[in-house]
């Protein structure tokens, strides 16, 4: 791999579980009044399959780090024993189905709160099967890019659909009564 794309792989494995772990809280909260199971099962699922991303990015670092010292036939032996441990399986099965279990369910929680366009819910809950069984099973990983591109797209009326929340809140006493405007 070309090396600067590289580092920028990595910059980005560092920052997702901070970033996926907020993503999921700020889509949770959106759909929260009209669908709190959905919403907070998708929360939870989401969350925790952010903060074990950190683990799997750890395993990459190092796969990297043992690329750039050269060839050498102990790597390939560790790599198949570190990935062969009960552990790391573990946080990997933790990451695939908590985060496409958390994009289902707060899709179809943001689908029933009514909060975001339908289409754009809809988008978030296909993008599972697409990033997951679907691409895992052909074995081409511009699928994961495509599933990924679809849940940014659906995070845009989301992100907006925020705003408008926090705006008119900003317009309302703490009773939920307009602030008079004189």
């Amino acid at each position: 791999m070309n090396p600067q794309l590289m580092q920028i792989f990595l910059f980005l494995s560092l920052i997702i579980p901070y970033l996926y772990s907020l993503s999921y809280i700020g889509l949770g909260l959106l759909a929260m009044k009209r669908a709190p199971w959905l919403a907070t099962l998708g929360m939870v699922c989401g969350f925790a399959a952010g903060i074990v991303w950190g683990a799997i990015a750890d395993s990459m670092v190092m796969l990297n780090s043992m690329a750039q010292i050269g060839l050498n036939p102990l790597f390939v032996t560790v790599e198949k024993h570190y990935y062969a441990n009960w552990t790391i399986l573990t946080f990997g099965a933790f990451w695939v189905i908590g985060h496409l279990l958390g994009y289902i369910l707060l899709g179809i929680a943001l689908l029933r709160a009514r909060v975001i366009p339908w289409w754009t819910a809809w988008l978030m809950i296909v993008s599972a099967p697409v990033m997951g069984p679907i691409a895992y099973g052909t074995k081409i990983g511009l699928l994961q890019i495509l599933g990924y591109v679809l849940v940014f797209i659906a995070s845009v009326p989301a992100a907006l659909a925020m705003l408008k929340v926090r705006d008119k809140r900003a317009w309302e006493s703490p009773s939920g009564e307009p602030v008079p405007t004189s």
